[in-house]
């Protein structure tokens, strides 16, 4: 492994001779679509493209982020710049095997691909997953090997999503509602207690996770009996429930911020019951508040028949 290093901070050293201030920032922005990016490209697909990929798309992300995080502590890989002085870089929190921004990259673009089902979608889609990776290897904040793993794990993530997740799906579509909120509230208090267990009461990041898996799972399950909406309708409507819908999310996040979260254990499970309200929000809260103001065009009316 140490050889796999040591050739992998070579080449970011011999990569980053040829950076430039405008190339710096450039890939500042590519790596910036890897981050938090998703906090508000995720709510695009789950109200204003198609709700039922959205809901897709936030199960198996939210996996992929708890995966990525435990697979990161496990790990303990330290990043290039840490290992090697002769790497240049801004700094990066936490620990470098897999690369978080390679791994999800695959997921969230290899979902949103598949939903578009046009090849020239697909190879924008793989142009942005290659740029997002290699700018981590430019930045100096992960190695080439740290960014091939999270792309593969990314892509069998996306590969068991495409060959299982219709069956999963149909199979919790017949579940009673009960049934459908008790399995989400099960699996994100298995992961809870999977991150203690395995991982330490450290990984913050996982808590969220948890939390959210198990609020955006119940909001799900409710919308789907309470709710008349796909995300369509016209332009103006997409618009202002995106610009509605973050504001309300923004100002829960930050007042989660504002409030303060204790250390350890208490800490982690405020993390989660405040992501398991964001995950209700946005796949229940939201879609009942753009329906009841007229914000969300009845299915019937989008399809022409009743959904």
């Amino acid at each position: 492994m140490q050889a796999i290093l040591t050739s992998g901070a070579d080449f970011i050293v011999w990569l980053q001779q040829f950076q430039t201030p405008l190339g710096n920032e450039i890939f500042e922005l590519i790596t910036s679509l890897g981050g938090s990016s998703y906090l508000y490209l995720i709510p695009v697909v789950v109200w204003c493209l198609d709700y039922r990929t959205g809901l897709r798309l936030l199960a198996v992300f939210s996996i992929t982020v708890f995966v990525n995080a435990t697979l990161k502590t496990w790990i303990s890989q330290p990043r290039p710049f840490q290992l090697d002085p002769r790497v240049m870089s801004r700094g990066e929190n936490g620990y470098g095997l897999p690369s978080g921004h390679a791994q999800l990259a695959v997921v969230f673009w290899g979902v949103v691909a598949s939903w578009v089902a046009r090849p020239w979608f697909w190879l924008v889609s793989v142009a942005v997953m290659a740029a997002i990776g290699f700018s981590r290897i430019y930045l100096g904040v992960h190695f080439p090997s740290d960014v091939i793993a999270g792309w593969a794990l990314g892509a069998a993530t996306l590969w068991t999503f495409a060959s299982q997740g219709d069956r999963v799906l149909a199979a919790l579509r017949r579940a009673e509602l009960g049934a459908q909120i008790g399995l989400s509230l099960a699996v994100g208090a298995a992961l809870f207690v999977a991150d203690l267990l395995l991982v330490g009461d450290a990984e913050r990041l996982n808590a969220g996770a948890a939390g959210f898996i198990a609020g955006a799972g119940v909001g799900a399950a409710i919308a789907a009996r309470h709710v008349d909406f796909d995300g369509r309708g016209p332009g103006w409507q997409r618009a202002l429930r995106y610009l509605v819908g973050m504001a309300v999310m923004l100002s829960m996040l930050g007042s989660m911020r504002e409030l303060g979260i204790p250390s350890g254990i208490a800490g982690n499970g405020v993390i989660a019951f405040d992501l398991a309200a964001v995950g209700l929000w946005l796949t229940f809260g939201a879609p009942w508040f753009f329906q009841r103001v007229g914000l969300a065009t009845p299915t019937a009316d989008a399809d022409g028949a009743s959904a």
